[in-house]
C-alpha cells in the first residue's frame, strides 16, 4: 500500500502510539488486529512488528493462537494470512521461513527482491549476497532485476 495517499494510515500510526503508551490490553488488541485484518476490511495492515512492543509476550502469543486458527479454518490462501506469516516471521528474524513465504520458489526477480529486503529490514545485509539474491534476481538481461534490488535497498544509484 503506498502509504503516502493512504488517508487512515496516519490513524493506523496514532492507534499503535496509543497502544505503545500502554492503554490496550494486549490480548483484546490481538483478536482486534485479527479481526481487522480477516473480518472487517481486506485493505489495510495492522503490522505486528510494529504492535510489538503493545502486545508484548502475551499479545503476541493470542496474536499467533488467532492467525493459525484462522488458516486451520481454511483462510491460509489470504493475503492477510500470508502477511501475518511473513511479518510472524520477521518477528522471529527467521530468515528461512522468510524465504520460504516471500521467495517461493525463487523463480521471478520480484522474489529475490522481496527477500533481499527482509533480510535488510532484519539487519542481515550479508545474508542478501549469501543467498543470492542480487545474482538471482538478474532477469532474462542478465542484470536489471540484479540492479533492481540494490537500488530498492538504498545500496544503489
Amino acid at each position: 500500500m503506498n502509504r503516502a495517499k493512504c488517508s487512515i494510515c496516519p490513524l493506523l500510526d496514532l492507534h499503535a502510539q496509543a497502544c505503545d503508551a500502554g492503554n490496550a490490553d494486549p490480548i483484546k488488541l490481538a483478536r482486534w488486529m485479527v479481526r481487522f485484518r480477516f473480518d472487517d476490511q481486506d485493505f489495510f495492515e495492522v503490522d505486528p512488528v510494529r504492535y510489538a512492543d503493545a502486545l508484548g509476550d502475551l499479545g503476541l502469543a493470542a496474536y499467533r493462537r488467532e492467525v493459525k486458527q484462522r488458516i486451520e479454518a481454511g483462510g491460509g490462501d489470504s493475503f492477510g494470512a500470508k502477511y501475518a506469516q511473513e511479518r510472524l516471521a520477521m518477528l522471529d528474524g527467521d530468515a528461512e521461513a522468510l524465504v520460504g513465504l516471500l521467495g517461493g520458489d525463487l523463480s521471478r526477480p520480484y522474489q529475490f527482491i522481496r527477500v533481499a529486503e527482509a533480510m535488510a529490514e532484519l539487519g542481515r545485509d550479508d545474508d542478501i549476497l549469501s543467498r543470492g539474491c542480487l545474482a538471482g534476481a538478474r532477469g532474462p538481461s542478465g542484470l536489471g532485476s540484479g540492479a533492481a534490488a540494490v537500488v530498492a535497498l538504498g545500496r544503489g544509484p
